[in-house]
């Protein structure tokens, strides 16, 4: 028998978070991610960094320098404010619902993990 402290997954909710500034053709590029515990509400996110264009370059070249910049910067402001607030299940729901814009949340799920860091930084690895 080991003395080792088993480590106790919590359940997140998450989503991927898309630049999808043509709705039309569907395509967008993978720019971060979002995440709650499912039982307690924590609320986070982890986004590309704002000097971090090379994917948008790559699909969007003339959206890379002006269009998303400022999307970005109002998305995070966003994820900022649901952070702060104590958020629940309806709160996160809220913010996968469809709706017009340049953003999308294309994959959905629930991950185990020991905490919220580790669960966004296996997200962000993974997507």
């Amino acid at each position: 028998m080991s003395n080792d402290k088993a480590v106790k997954n919590r359940a997140f909710d998450f989503a991927t978070v898309g630049f999808r500034p043509y709705v039309e053709t569907k395509e967008f590029v993978t720019i971060g991610v979002i995440a709650q515990d499912a039982a307690t509400g924590e609320f986070d996110f982890s986004l590309l960094g704002a000097n971090e264009r090379g994917r948008i370059a790559a699909m969007f070249p003339k959206l890379a320098d002006n269009i998303y910049p400022e999307a970005r910067k109002q998305i995070q402001s966003n994820f900022e404010f649901v952070r702060a607030e104590k958020s629940d299940a309806s709160t996160f729901s809220s913010l996968l619902t469809p709706r017009e814009g340049v953003f999308c949340f294309p994959v959905r799920g629930r991950l185990l993990a020991p905490s919220m860091p580790d669960a966004l930084a296996a997200l962000s690895e993974k997507f």
